[in-house]
């Protein structure tokens, strides 16, 4: 799809539940404002379908919708189809944001991304450490594989990744993700997981970055 082939994509997290699409329509400048500095901005949807789907709005944003269900328990697995499909388009990465992301300094974010974006496999500006959540925590143990939660694995490393609100991944990266999949229902967890798993790949934090640039407010639907 020459869409998004050697484009950046921005990868907004959301559903369709009315709380979503209010927040949204709230803080959609903030989306368009990463369409202005570059990437082809796409919000990630689950939907009832046999495939993946892609639909263009009018103002040149898309929507993805994979075949899954909008529930937690389940955001590895969504993720984990999204990045199987963009590998199949040749983007040349992917800056993955939750949808109540907001932009406190372009210059600062555009600065950031024209440094970083080019150089690294994984980048991130808020970082998270799996020693942090107890072992005991059945979101951190609950493996994802074909027959959902049946296999419980505990982790029994430290592994360090950047927190899911906001991270790249090149395609380098999102190659590795399709091949070995997404191990623990945390997406950013997982992420983390993986890279830590292919020391080959290029990994950069910038925790200066975090409510400087770019900050997120972590609210959820009651």
């Amino acid at each position: 799809m020459d869409t998004f082939k050697d484009k950046k994509v921005c990868l907004v997290l959301s559903c369709d539940r009315p709380y979503y699409r209010e927040r949204r329509e709230k803080n959609y400048k903030t989306y368009l404002e990463f369409q202005r500095l570059g990437f082809v901005v796409v919000f990630l949807f689950a939907g009832l379908t046999d495939e993946a789907q892609v639909s263009e709005n009018s103002d040149g944003t898309f929507i993805l919708r994979v075949p899954t269900l909008d529930v937690y328990e389940l955001l590895s697995h969504k993720m984990e189809l999204a990045y199987k499909f963009f590998s199949t388009v040749g983007c040349s990465g992917i800056l993955k944001i939750d949808d109540d992301i907001k932009i406190l300094d372009t210059t600062l974010l555009e600065m950031a991304c024209s440094y970083y974006l080019d150089k690294c496999d994984y980048f991130g500006i808020s970082i998270g450490s799996s020693a942090h959540i107890p072992n005991n925590n059945p979101l951190f143990i609950k493996k994802y594989s074909l027959n959902l939660f049946k296999n419980l694995r505990q982790i029994d490393t430290n592994i360090m990744y950047a927190g899911g609100p906001f991270y790249w991944v090149s395609s380098k990266t999102i190659e590795h993700i399709v091949k070995d999949g997404l191990e623990f229902i945390y997406e950013d967890l997982s992420v983390g997981n993986l890279v830590k798993n292919h020391p080959e790949l290029k990994v950069a934090f910038d925790d200066s970055l975090y409510r400087k640039a770019v900050n997120w407010d972590n609210e959820s639907e009651v």
